[in-house]
């Protein structure tokens, strides 16, 4: 075989591994766009959802807030009621490894966060208030209402602090999972969940 027919038949060669390439990528979009397609329910169910708030943590708290000064003090004791909300972004859910022969799906999500901190007014007042030394001399004084203040300010960081555990992150993960994996079923779809990142307290 001389050079030039040689080189033919590594130019007709390459020609065809391009052309095979090329209708392999062609029917990877293909199937990719059909499963999709197939998918659509699954994916207006899953982002229909919004913003899902997944677990709802109720907090009980003592502060105990002083305010002291040279000659006397006063001291707030505060029971603290409320709760706060983990939530899940699932309007940013993608979904990926789409199979439509087996009817599974992988739902990419960011972790939850923390949603919401809320104050029950009803369940949080000033259970005792206490004035100390010479100050108890001057009822009503703006000592005793600052130190209120001062508690009551407190109370909403308190909730957060008790709620924001990594420990409730996890189990907003867990319940989350649970529920995609219900509305995948209803859809005929077998959900798995992928977290883009772990639960950041």
């Amino acid at each position: 075989m001389g050079f030039r027919s040689r080189w033919k038949c590594l130019w007709v060669s390459g020609l065809l591994l391009v052309s095979v390439a090329g209708a392999i990528e062609c029917g990877r979009r293909y199937w990719n766009a059909r499963w999709e397609a197939e998918a659509g329910p699954l994916i207006e169910a899953v982002q229909g959802l919004s913003s899902l708030v997944t677990l709802r943590v109720t907090v009980r708290d003592v502060l105990v807030t002083d305010i002291h000064g040279y000659t006397g003090g006063v001291t707030a004791v505060l029971v603290v009621g409320g709760e706060v909300e983990w939530a899940t972004d699932v309007v940013a859910a993608r979904l990926e490894q789409i199979n439509s022969v087996s009817r599974t799906v992988t739902v990419v999500l960011p972790p939850p966060t923390l949603h919401a901190v809320r104050i029950d007014t009803a369940k949080t007042k000033i259970a005792t208030l206490t004035v100390h030394g010479l100050w108890i001399v001057v009822p009503g004084s703006e000592a005793e209402k600052a130190v209120v203040n001062r508690a009551y300010v407190s109370a909403e960081q308190a909730v957060r602090s008790a709620g924001e555990g990594a420990s409730f992150g996890i189990e907003a993960q867990r319940r989350t999972e649970r529920l995609l994996d219900s509305v995948g079923r209803d859809q005929g779809w077998k959900v798995r969940v992928q977290w883009l990142e772990p639960v950041q307290r």
